[in-house]
């Protein structure tokens, strides 16, 4: 407000100064601007309002800005070329102010059997799970889902997905538990590793769910992951003795995972 009465000074001072009577007319049109009368002026009015409108015009827009660079959006091919589990994904990470999207579309061979998996994790911003969503489909029809949500107090909790109703059970043994791992994609270790923020060299045990195909089988199991340095971590379940380098980007998600997924793109 304070830049447009500036400019209407302004253009009133150039009028004056174009006006022989300089001197009279700049007390009269100086009392004018202080009065209501001068912003009922066509010229002024319209003026005014189109000042107006730039200013609120240039709020909103750059309001508009804002929105929608807190979001972000990455989007990730991943091929594992293991011949008992050869599968790629398709897979978008979206970032906003409070919440993280994890959506992947695996198509695999699951014990040699052709499968779809579709999932869908959304994390807080602190990258603590909060809602799971798998969606399984093979041949002869033997598809399966699962809904899993997590309580701010991580409770857990899966709700029927195979009738309208809103039943749920308790998952007793994941309570407390911050991370999913599923086994499908290397997307699910980006959870912890986000979550831990690990100095290099400081290594940390945790306990997630994790959850195996084809039966959708839900398991606590224990993990360790170790900080080598900015780009890689060490991955391992100490209950089976599996190892696994994982190479990640500025964002924690994986570039390669040992000798199983790689990135396309």
């Amino acid at each position: 407000m304070k830049g447009i009465l500036s400019i209407l000074n302004s253009l009133n001072y150039i009028k004056q100064s174009n006006n022989s009577n300089h001197d009279r007319n700049s007390t009269s049109n100086r009392s004018l601007i202080q009065s209501n009368e001068y912003y009922k002026m066509p010229f002024v009015s319209l003026l005014f309002n189109s000042l107006l409108y730039i200013e609120y015009s240039k709020n909103f827009f750059c309001t508009l800005d804002i929105i929608k660079y807190s979001m972000t959006t990455t989007t990730i091919m991943w091929q594992n070329k293991d011949q008992a589990d050869y599968s790629i994904e398709y897979f978008s990470l979206t970032s906003e102010y409070d919440m993280n999207t994890m959506k992947g579309t695996v198509i695999l061979l699951l014990d040699q059997v052709p499968t779809l998996v579709n999932y869908e994790i959304v994390s807080d911003k602190y990258w603590k799970t909060r809602s799971i969503k798998i969606s399984q489909q093979m041949p002869d029809n033997k598809n399966m889902n699962i809904d899993l949500r997590v309580s701010q107090d991580q409770n857990w909790r899966e709700y029927d997905t195979y009738t309208s109703s809103h039943h749920s059970t308790i998952i007793d043994f994941a309570s407390g538990l911050y991370d999913v791992d599923l086994q499908v994609t290397p997307a699910t270790n980006s959870l912890p590793i986000n979550r831990l923020r690990l100095k290099e060299g400081e290594s940390r045990k945790i306990d997630v769910v994790w959850i195996g195909l084809p039966d959708l089988t839900l398991v606590r199991q224990e993990q360790k992951y170790s900080r080598i340095n900015s780009r890689y971590y060490k991955f391992e379940i100490p209950s089976t003795g599996f190892r696994a380098q994982l190479e990640v980007d500025k964002l924690g998600l994986v570039i390669n995972y040992d000798t199983l997924w790689h990135r396309l793109n």
